[in-house]
């Protein structure tokens, strides 16, 4: 039990054979409840079903005597606060983003308004090398073991720096293709600052995955950025 009464966030990983991939899902939500953070699932070899989570609970056991309730686990593994790779990166944010990140939306938009498409270019690359620190620093601590969990990382981290909330689709496909989903939290993206938001996301999966990654479409409709990555040459525009 935490002592100050607040509950702390774990990382999960449990790899699940399953029949049908929905009632899976539907127990593991129903079992997590409002402790649950993110998840995120992938399908691997063999008819299972990777996921990758976070969740706050009071402890450890809590936790693994919730998700007794998931029919069909086949490996369960939990990490303490401690060893969040993302929490971590918050807090050495002052090395890795320079500037808060508000400061970096309002910057990418005003790249792009004055110098057009070079500025957002521009912004672009430059959130793209942003990103590859971030995860260095992610892999330090933990270093993602699959698409799945290098897809969590990129939902979560957007979502503590502040910039929105994410959901990002990783396939393991050869090449590569990412296809992600980013609400604002207040004001609205515009292209710029949507292709900014888009090079961290490349920027932290191309270290990842170790794979280069390069631009695809992107749309902006009512400020919410929808875009897409594929693999191949390095971060282009």
């Amino acid at each position: 039990m935490n002592k100050n009464n607040q509950r702390e966030t774990f990382g999960i990983k449990m790899r699940i054979k399953y029949q049908d991939k929905p009632k899976v899902i539907a127990a593991l939500t129903s079992a997590l409840g409002d402790r649950a953070v993110r998840i995120c699932a992938t399908d691997v070899e063999g008819g299972a079903l990777e996921i990758s989570a976070y969740a706050e609970a009071d402890s450890t056991d809590e936790l693994r005597e919730v998700l007794k309730a998931v029919p069909g686990t086949l490996s369960l593994e939990i990490w303490e606060g401690e060893g969040d790779p993302v929490l971590a990166s918050t807090k050495r944010s002052a090395d890795l983003l320079i500037l808060p990140t508000e400061v970096l939306v309002y910057m990418s938009e005003s790249m792009g308004d004055m110098m057009g498409p070079a500025g957002a270019a521009l912004s672009y690359h430059v959130a793209y090398k942003m990103g590859e620190r971030l995860m260095d620093v992610m892999s330090s601590i933990r270093e993602p073991r699959e698409v799945g969990e290098a897809a969590l990382y990129v939902e979560r981290a957007l979502d503590k720096y502040g910039l929105g909330d994410a959901e990002v689709y990783v396939s393991d496909d050869v090449p590569i293709r990412v296809r992600a989903v980013v609400r604002p939290r207040e004001r609205g993206f515009n292209e710029a600052s949507a292709g900014m938001v888009r090079g961290l996301v490349a920027g932290m999966l191309s270290r990842a995955l170790g794979r280069q990654l390069s631009v695809g479409t992107q749309v902006v409709e009512g400020g919410v950025a929808r875009f897409e990555l594929v693999e191949g040459g390095g971060p282009g525009w």
